[in-house]
């Protein structure tokens, strides 16, 4: 749990060994974006250079990412599959932690059933989807910001469950909240195959942790000017 001043940040919690570093309103020059990788092999075009190129840091092995994550905050975190098999339960737990906190979550070549349930969702395969492909990604995030009476109506009523899972596009949101709620996430599918490919994934990353960014300064400015004050249906936006 994390309080900003005149409000609060605060996300759903799962225990975790491991805490991160709460992350600063204001968006860095250089967003800190971790691949989750046994080894260098390139997917498509995502080539140790492309990653030098846009900053980005491979790390082999769960424990290494997660001492990072408490040096640096986290803003993204690509994840291959074979990464994704070594999970232990302690890891799921953080992994699900640092997903409450808005963290972009990318599943290179993973099962779309699997990927999904790891953040507590059924699938994120759509209906008229087939399964990712070795080179193609699922790209997620989600976050809900509120009081924590607020925030325990939504998982109450699955909201971002029914979001990411069943693509509906605003789930039915409680009746009344108390203050200020703010929800913001975001799904995409795609391949990594071409250099234009990697051109629009490199696109969605960046606006996906700029959302966010600005989804949390955004409820600390509302705080902040007594926006949140409680009315009868108090107030609710989803970015």
């Amino acid at each position: 749990m994390f309080a900003l001043i005149g409000g609060y940040w605060l996300t759903v919690g799962y225990a975790t060994t491991r805490q991160a570093i709460a992350h600063p309103v204001t968006m860095p020059a250089t967003p800190y974006i971790i691949r989750l990788a046994l080894d260098a092999t390139p997917k498509g075009s995502l080539t140790p250079e492309k990653m030098q190129a846009e900053n980005i840091i491979r790390l082999a092995d769960w424990q290494a990412v997660q001492v990072a994550a408490q040096k640096r905050p986290l803003d993204a975190l690509l994840i291959d599959a074979k990464a994704l098999d070594d999970a232990s339960k302690t890891d799921v737990s953080w992994l699900r932690a640092r997903f409450d906190e808005g963290i972009v979550m990318v599943g290179i070549g993973v099962d779309d059933n699997r990927f999904a349930q790891f953040f507590g969702v059924t699938t994120f395969e759509g209906a008229e989807e087939t399964a990712l492909g070795p080179t193609e990604y699922r790209m997620v995030f989600r976050l809900a910001q509120g009081t924590p009476g607020d925030l325990a109506k939504i998982l109450q009523k699955k909201w971002f469950q029914r979001l990411l899972e069943n693509g509906e596009y605003n789930p039915a949101a409680p009746s009344t909240i108390d203050k200020l709620m703010i929800l913001s996430s975001g799904i995409d599918r795609g391949d990594l195959k071409t250099d234009q490919d990697l051109h629009l994934f490199f696109t969605r990353l960046n606006g996906d942790i700029a959302g966010v960014y600005q989804a949390r300064a955004e409820y600390q400015d509302k705080m902040q000017k007594g926006e949140g004050k409680r009315d009868r249906l108090g107030y609710m936006f989803q970015l």
